[in-house]
């Protein structure tokens, strides 16, 4: 073994010694500066409201928004042409019978998740207060209004009957496949 081979070991066990130490770059183990804001990125609003905003989804023409109910108003859901910006004029998409009623009480405010399932957009949402709520619908060929699509998620006992909430939605070909009621089933 040559002189240089027999220092090698020791060298490179030194420099990373120094490395893990914060040694070797001259700057007494301060940290480097925080690197330039990117000059490009921003931030815009682009919709206030003054309703609680639970999901966004978009489809290969329109942007949603789903809105909480308040006191006074049912859930709601915002629609605008894919290109958003600070000028995009938010239109209402009727809800019909998905529609989620207004709740006096805070704790119960509700709003839809948005999904894009095999090219549909999907409103899926709690359902809490009758078996007539909807927790699956889908948005109709127009993009004018949602429609129920989940009467067969109901679950009857003796002297009454409930929805069964659906939390996701997953296409696999033509079939659907949702998790109604719990987590065990689909």
């Amino acid at each position: 073994m040559n002189p240089i081979q027999q220092c090698l070991p020791a060298g490179l066990i030194a420099a990373t010694l120094l490395t893990g130490c914060g040694g070797g770059g001259g700057d007494g183990g301060k940290p480097l500066p925080p690197p330039a804001p990117d000059p490009v990125a921003r931030v815009d609003v682009l919709l206030n409201h003054e309703r609680g905003m639970n999901a966004i989804s978009i489809d290969d023409k329109h942007a949603y928004i789903a809105l909480t109910n308040t006191e006074t108003e049912g859930t709601a859901v915002l629609a605008t042409a894919r290109g958003v910006s600070t000028k995009s004029a938010w239109q209402t998409v009727a809800l019909g019978e998905c529609k989620l009623p207004a709740s006096e009480q805070v704790a119960v405010r509700r709003a839809a998740d948005l999904k894009q399932v095999d090219g549909k957009t999907l409103l899926v949402q709690p359902a809490w207060g009758s078996a007539d709520e909807h927790t699956l619908c889908e948005l109709d060929q127009a993009k004018m209004t949602f429609l129920p699509k989940d009467k067969d998620f109901r679950i009857c006992y003796e002297t009454y009957c409930e929805r069964m909430q659906v939390g996701d939605v997953k296409a696999v070909g033509k079939r659907w496949f949702a998790n109604g009621g719990a987590g065990q089933n689909v």
